[in-house]
């Protein structure tokens, strides 16, 4: 088999591909290969002719793929102690490289990112994860070729990463939270703020030990943001609050020791520091000021209004009618059920009906551009002038991305924002742990009302289908919710329900189908509408 149809056989089998120097593992040679990388045979073919000889790069992130990647001589003892098996004889895909170490590779799963790292989880042990790329058979070096490895007992193809891997990976991504340094000059602690912080520390223990199953460990995650919060305000000793925290989790809360120490360094890398005014405390643990004082302060107050003034609101707005409704759209459906094309034919039509369009795609930059053009060329008499497109998804995890997000929107100022994928937008978060998937949540609906867009998210739905993958918190927060699933008779014929709508009757489901169009498709009927028939 040439490079060429190998190349070709990789991306037939969902794997992102794309031309590495000849005779070597690096450079490779198109540039952006983290976007560029497709499955597109059209390209392929045109990349291998251009250099037929060029060995066969696999961008691992963007093929839901992770490789453990060992060298010769890799230190392999403290690793094997660690897992409790070899991961070279896990029963998965393996190659062997030119110098006789190995590639292990592992499926991802949905909603976990995997970072690069090199010689942290054993030395002369890296692993390839999002960003980064390996080399595959039949690509050959100066010193040897890249070859499969025979399939051991038990194998039945790509393995999912075990958990006891994922564990690790985990483990050298997460950095160890930081000791308290040297003393600092502390806030005056009075008898009253020595109170308000011991019962604080003493409310959030029963509170973690009394959580109903299900729910636990994002209950000790709040408690950890809470309380190392006010660690780091200076009114309790991070020792003993991590350590009665991890104690009451373990012995009361029925979590693991590893599930224990992973959420509490989470909770302590995203806590701020808090003092009483930042506590929703009982009213004898806090003075409230005089009501003569505050009745004419000039201070905030909240809006009240009469009866007759509510019946005088402004009706709710949509900005896709029947579609997408102003605030928070979730477009959700299992794989192959087509949902970034139904996403981008909303973005595009309500980009042609005059509206500011940003669309943020977490992979594949080039095949959306090939969506992009065979939209237009289905739909010439649309003007999509107004969509923008960003080739990632902001991190709702890290505050600088989410400024550098916030501050593009507010420049361009959209009406709608599309954001495909969730998971893409919080990697490395557990999407059922209600901690930091509430903290999204309230981040991008910050934005959303400080901007008064709409966002759109493009979302998987759990293991039966049945709603939104992850927390319950991801469908409590929508103003509408919209289900794709296949039909029984055409699997290029998709079902739109929605699930879920406030302000709004309930729309009537539809049906739209993939249309196969030159190097990419469209979805019809269109949302699109022409100005003579709006």
């Amino acid at each position: 088999m040439t490079l060429m149809q190998s190349a070709l056989n990789y991306a037939g089998r969902g794997l992102h591909v794309f031309p590495v120097q000849a005779g070597a593992n690096s450079p490779p040679l198109v540039p952006r290969w983290q976007e560029l990388a497709t499955r597109h045979p059209v390209t392929l073919e045109e990349w291998w002719s251009q250099w037929p000889d060029a060995n066969i790069g696999i961008a691992c992130g963007l093929s839901g793929i992770a490789v453990i990647d060992i060298d010769p001589g890799a230190q392999l003892s403290g690793l094997h102690d660690s897992l409790g098996f070899d991961i070279r004889e896990y029963p998965t895909i393996r190659a062997r490289t030119p110098r006789g170490g190995w590639h292990i590779y592992f499926r991802v799963p949905d909603g976990m990112v995997v970072k690069n790292s090199q010689s942290k989880l054993a030395p002369k042990v890296d692993v390839r994860g999002d960003g980064g790329y390996v080399v595959a058979s039949p690509s050959v070096r100066t010193d040897g070729a890249y070859e499969w490895a025979p399939p051991l007992a038990g194998y039945t193809g790509l393995a999912a990463l075990p958990v006891e891997v994922s564990y690790e990976l985990q483990r050298i991504a997460t950095p160890v939270a930081p000791q308290v340094a040297e003393p600092q000059p502390l806030p005056e602690v009075t008898q009253r703020t020595d109170r308000w912080a011991q019962a604080a520390l003493e409310g959030e223990l029963q509170a973690v030990a009394t959580e109903p199953e299900g729910n636990r460990n994002g209950r000790l995650f709040i408690a950890g943001l809470k309380l190392f919060g006010i660690v780091k305000g200076g009114y309790l000793d991070q020792h003993d609050v991590d350590s009665r925290l991890y104690h009451v989790a373990v012995t009361s809360a029925g979590q693991t020791e590893r599930e224990a120490r992973m959420t509490l360094r989470s909770a302590w890398e995203r806590s701020t520091p808090r003092g009483p005014e930042d506590w929703d405390v009982a009213p004898d643990l806090v003075d409230l000021p005089p009501m003569a004082q505050v009745a004419d302060d000039g201070g905030p107050t909240l809006p009240l209004y009469g009866v007759g003034e509510l019946a005088n609101f402004p009706p709710p707005t949509w900005v896709l009618p029947g579609r997408v409704p102003f605030g928070l759209t979730w477009l959700i459906g299992r794989p192959k059920t087509f949902k970034s094309f139904v996403a981008l034919d909303w973005a595009a039509a309500t980009a042609a009906s005059g509206q500011r369009v940003i669309y943020c795609i977490g992979e594949g930059v080039y095949g959306f551009a090939h969506r992009v053009v065979s939209w237009h060329n289905a739909y010439p008499q649309a003007d999509v002038a107004p969509l923008k497109v960003a080739p990632r998804m902001p991190n709702l995890m890290s505050q600088q991305s989410v400024e550098t997000w916030y501050r593009t929107l507010a420049r361009y100022r959209p009406k709608l924002v599309v954001l495909d994928t969730w998971s893409r937008g919080i990697p490395g978060a557990n999407e059922n742990d209600h901690g930091p998937i509430s903290a999204a949540i309230d981040m991008i609906s910050q934005v959303q009302e400080s901007l008064e867009c709409s966002l759109l998210v493009v979302h998987h739905t759990n293991a039966s289908d049945a709603r939104a993958r992850g927390h319950s918190a991801i469908e409590g927060a929508a103003d509408a919710v919209w289900h794709l699933s296949p039909t029984e008779t055409n699997p290029l014929m998709i079902e739109a329900e929605n699930t879920a709508i406030k302000d709004f009757e309930r729309q009537p489901s539809f049906v739209v189908e993939l249309i196969p169009q030159p190097r990419s498709a469209v979805i019809s009927p269109t949302a699109f509408m022409p100005k003579a028939v709006r």
